[in-house]
């Protein structure tokens, strides 16, 4: 078909050949002329840039600032993926500084990426994913998995960002024990923050997959769950560690609106009966679904459930 012959097609109809096509032949498709290739920038953004992926370096810092400076492209970044690999360099090429304690203060390259998600105004979704083992035996001179936690939380305090998703899965598929985080690079501190308490409050979705096994993680998790006023859905996977019964005890007493819709839990370890009807008695008013993997239960009074 003649170049000309797309000139002559109507806007409408143009967007509605655009949502037809598989990505490979959107792009084929918006070379086949210069008038196509402007009007179908903004469906092409929707297309491609809706998440984005990192391992927080230099160079895709650089890579989001230009998308951040053009409306179009920015406005349909919706999620932030920070995956690590073995073999990831994370931070490559910013300058961090930590505290003495461990975790990574907010200056330098945590304040870059500030500055660049706060002009990403409706990214508000963030995955953190590690796809190795624990990070908790290596030394503080480079970044690690747990590190990319303290950054995206600071980075969301920072810049006011209204977070509406959160995901930290250290789990790998078909793994267990063994994918802790490292408690030293973990700022709780922070988590009181009025700045942290103000974003995180519209939090709508919650997943923790990790092993909990100390009394840190524990007081880490209720943080994060305490502050949230608008969560619809909380998925947790405890792996092999006895924080399970902990954290449940604390998520039953937790004085929040009972909006929690969904309630995923795995654990290989054994949960008081009494401590999750408490939690599901909390939450009686809202809650629709619940699902519960390799869960044992024990000191269960069978009226407990009655009551609730």
């Amino acid at each position: 078909m003649p170049s000309s012959y797309f000139d002559n097609l109507p806007v409408e109809l143009l967007q509605a050949i655009v949502c037809l096509l598989g990505s490979r032949e959107l792009c084929m498709f918006r070379l086949s002329c210069k008038r196509i290739y402007e009007s179908t920038r903004r469906h092409c953004a929707r297309a491609f840039f809706q998440e984005q992926h990192t391992e927080l370096s230099l160079t895709k810092l650089e890579k989001l600032r230009v998308i951040s400076n053009d409306p179009e492209l920015a406005l349909p970044v919706h999620t932030l993926v920070v995956r690590v690999r073995p073999g990831t360099l994370l931070g490559e090429g910013l300058l961090w500084n930590r505290h003495s304690f461990g975790y990574l203060l907010p200056r330098e390259g945590i304040q870059q990426w500030t500055d660049v998600l706060r002009r990403l105004v409706n990214c508000t979704t963030f995955n953190l994913i590690c796809d190795g083992w624990s990070d908790k035996n290596e030394g503080l001179d480079h970044l690690a998995p747990t590190d990319a936690i303290t950054v995206i939380l600071n980075t969301i305090t920072e810049a006011g960002i209204p977070v509406r998703g959160f995901l930290v899965d250290f789990k790998p598929a078909n793994s267990a024990g063994a994918n802790e985080l490292d408690v030293r690079r973990i700022n709780t501190p922070d988590l009181q923050e009025p700045g942290f308490i103000t974003a995180w409050a519209n939090l709508q979705a919650l997943q923790l997959n990790f092993t909990m096994n100390s009394t840190m993680i524990t007081d880490w998790v209720d943080s994060l769950v305490r502050h949230v006023n608008s969560l619809c859905k909380l998925t947790i996977q405890f792996d092999l560690w006895l924080e399970a019964e902990a954290i449940i005890e604390r998520l039953s007493s937790i004085d929040a609106p009972s909006r929690l819709q969904e309630l995923p839990l795995q654990s290989a370890a054994e949960i008081n009966g009494e401590r999750l009807s408490d939690l599901l008695c909390r939450y009686r008013d809202s809650i629709r679904v619940l699902n519960m993997q390799f869960i044992l239960l024990s000191g269960l009074d069978g009226n407990r459930y009655f009551e609730c």
